[in-house]
């Protein structure tokens, strides 16, 4: 039996409705091409219930997989975070069970991989880099900027309170 190639969706906005937002279909967009180059993939689907919606970002992902075809047994359901650092906390937890994995890919916009590989790579989860899809022409110059400076105080801001949580022992 081969080893799996993990695809960690990062969690992104349901609509009011309870329809994927963009970013979260780019982001499964971007997992579903990585089939074409790892064929035995399996993806975590992550995100919990935030601003009151109907349903978690990590099952509105999972909808969206299985409507591509994905078999439901290739995909693992995170539900319980509400941002990046916890959700790379709980995905870490996942990834235990798989501890032959070699292959990990972090399936977001490109502006937040660098953070998300980052926070894996000290919980002791190392990630494989492929180009994930961009949003500056679909969101527009002042929003992009928006995201990218609130990734810049992220990077710290949350490598460091991953930090005390493991000198505290809490993850």
């Amino acid at each position: 039996m081969s080893t799996p190639t993990i695809a960690i969706i990062m969690g992104s906005a349901v609509l009011p409705d309870g329809s994927p937002g963009p970013a979260m279909r780019r982001r499964v967009n971007a997992a579903l091409k990585l089939r074409n180059e790892f064929e035995d993939l399996v993806f975590i689907a992550s995100g919990g219930i935030v601003r009151n919606r109907p349903c978690s970002e990590a099952d509105a992902m999972r909808s969206l997989l299985i409507e591509a075809g994905v078999d439901s047994n290739r995909i693992l359901i995170e539900a319980e975070s509400k941002n990046t650092l916890q959700n790379v906390i709980h995905r870490a937890r996942i990834m235990r069970q798989f501890t032959a994995t070699r292959n990990v890919l972090v399936c977001s916009d490109n502006y937040h991989v660098l953070r998300c590989r980052m926070l894996l790579y000290l919980m002791g989860v190392a990630t494989l880099y492929r180009p994930m899809p961009g949003a500056r022409n679909k969101v527009g110059w002042m929003r992009w900027m928006y995201f990218c400076v609130r990734e810049a105080a992220a990077i710290p801001l949350q490598i460091f309170f991953l930090l005390v949580l493991k000198l505290l022992r809490r993850v």
